[in-house]
């Protein structure tokens, strides 16, 4: 029988020769496409003024800490909550007033209904009627509100802290969620009492929220299909009823979503307000800065100027730091995009030269080319051109954190690494990218979010939300029982958020409930199978992976 290498190419080393010239051309050619494609880099500038910014921009601003809300007094067109998984209740509260010489206000007890939704769409429509709605992120959930810019401004601390509610007895089930803003957040807000405007100042803008969140709508028809495939419709906030002579009823129905959804739209609000410890601003337009001190990069290149006047237009994120004071002290911005046009005191940037970076490309496609004609070259070219692009890589301190912590927590979400590691994600999404493009990391997309391994590596077993994880771990792990209602407690959970989470382990077998003869129920785990070759938590304690 013929040598399989005869079968080939004649002799075996001939063969072997080819084989190695043309893997040789084809890495020539891959380098020459290469460079042939300039990577683009983010454009990063950091800002100092204390002077008002100007803005003719459509924006969005959103934390993923703190609350939005919104209210208008007359509210036209749709609330919208899509790919909405998670726990529905509708809360109704009746009050009674008695008028007479001293007037006399008697709350019933509230009664709720409770509905599970899978990835379904909720819609609240409005026909001149009141609206409020508030936005509250969890784990990696997102919150804000978006509209359009046009004014000066600066950005302010909160001086002390803001509370939405301060219910009475009685208001707490249909006050939900009493959030708060804490003394120093960054905020923006309009016909706030007790809290001046803040920048941006934005013109009626409507409500933002993606991923884990709490959502209250108070107004309108709601319509949805639950999980069992059932239409429903439910109206919503303050309705009027009929009652005898000197006696008022009036009946508050409010909504409570607590879960994951893929997007959220409200119409225009007429009051509203956004507030977080690190505020992100998103810009679609012009900017403008006066005697600002700028440094950073744009095309590639260093800027460091003092006293100027800055212009930027495009689409860009912007994360401002206020400061000690509110609007008269200096103000610090980080911005991260790409800007379409920069300007100082008035005079273009000038960019870089295309044909200068064309003459470039050719001369290294050239370069590159000739490699194939030096086969003797291969190992050490292909060798030098991998150190070389990881160790550029893995220069930077950022991204050694990055890789860091990927290694350490295998599984684990963007959303979430990009807050250990701190900054705004315009730098954030640049780091990570460069290191998937050196092959030392990987992404996936499960469930809507986003994961990141080291190459190579894929943590078994289920994976977990930040907050269904910390349900999971607040079970006791060698199995016993533990009281539901105690569990609430021990994690300050509302019911129907933990009943999200609870259901969530349920449906991934990770916990069963059994009931009492009292009524209550008790939760306790199951056994898991886990990876033990993770060097992760996660196969060391028997935990499910974390996508966050």
């Amino acid at each position: 029988m013929a040598h399989p290498k005869a079968l080939i190419g004649g002799r075996g080393h001939s063969a072997r020769g080819g084989s190695r010239l043309s893997r040789v051309l084809l890495v020539g050619l891959i380098l020459a496409a290469s460079l042939a494609t300039p990577a683009v880099a983010e454009d990063v500038l950091s800002i100092e003024s204390a002077r008002p910014v100007a803005l003719d921009a459509a924006m969005s601003v959103a934390s993923s800490v703190g609350a939005a809300f919104g209210r208008s007094h007359s509210a036209t067109g749709e609330v919208v909550l899509g790919g909405a998984t998670g726990s529905l209740t509708i809360v109704r509260v009746n009050a009674t007033t008695v008028v007479g010489p001293t007037s006399f206000q008697f709350l019933e007890d509230p009664s709720s209904q409770a509905f599970e939704l899978h990835n379904a769409t909720l819609l609240v429509t409005l026909l001149a009627e009141p609206l409020t709605w508030t936005a509250e992120p969890a784990g990696a959930g997102r919150a804000g509100l978006t509209g359009r810019s046009l004014g000066d401004g600066a950005p302010a601390r909160l001086p002390t802290e803001y509370t939405r509610y301060t219910p009475s007895v009685g208001e707490t089930a249909y006050r939900r969620p009493d959030w708060a803003w804490k003394a120093n957040w960054t905020y923006a807000a309009s016909g706030m009492p007790r809290t001046p405007d803040a920048f941006p100042t934005l013109n009626g803008p409507g409500g933002l929220a993606a991923g884990e969140v709490t959502i209250s709508v108070e107004g309108g028809l709601l319509r949805f299909v639950d999980d069992r495939d059932i239409e429903r419709s439910i109206r919503l906030g303050l309705r009027d009823a009929e009652a005898a002579p000197f006696v008022a009823e009036r009946q508050l129905v409010r909504m409570f979503f607590d879960g994951e959804i893929g997007s959220m739209a409200t119409p225009p609000a007429e009051i509203w307000g956004i507030a977080g410890p690190d505020l992100t601003w998103t810009i679609d337009g012009t900017s403008r800065w006066t005697d600002a001190r700028v440094s950073g990069t744009v095309d590639g290149r260093k800027l460091d100027s003092h006293k100027t006047d800055l212009l930027l237009e495009g689409a860009f994120a912007v994360v401002p730091d206020p400061g000690a004071g509110t609007f008269a002290s200096p103000h610090e911005y980080a911005a991260e995009g790409r800007f379409a046009r920069v300007e100082f005191d008035g005079r273009p940037m000038v960019a870089v030269s295309n044909s200068s970076v064309s003459n470039a490309v050719v001369t290294l496609s050239l370069a590159a080319l000739l490699l194939g004609l030096l086969p003797f070259l291969w190992k050490a070219a292909v060798a030098l051109y991998t150190r070389n692009h990881v160790s550029d890589v893995l220069d930077h301190p950022t991204r050694r954190r990055i890789l860091e912590l990927i290694e350490a927590r295998p599984g684990l979400h963007k959303s979430g690494i990009r807050k250990e590691v701190g900054g705004a994600w315009g730098p954030f999404e640049f780091h990570l990218r460069a290191l998937v493009a050196a092959g030392c990391v990987r992404t996936e997309r499960e469930r809507g979010f986003v994961l990141v391994y080291p190459t190579g590596e894929r943590p078994a077993g289920p994976l977990l939300t930040p907050s269904t994880r910390r349900v999971y771990e607040a079970v006791p792990p060698d199995g016993a029982a533990l009281g539901v209602v105690a569990l609430r407690e021990r994690l300050g959970m509302s019911r129907q958020r933990l009943r999200y989470h609870v259901n969530a382990l349920e449906r991934l077998h990770l916990v069963r409930l059994r009931p009492l003869p009292d009524g209550s129920f008790t939760i306790e785990r199951n056994a898991v199978v886990t990876n033990t070759a993770n060097t992760g938590a996660a196969g060391r304690t028997g935990v499910p992976g974390s996508n966050g």
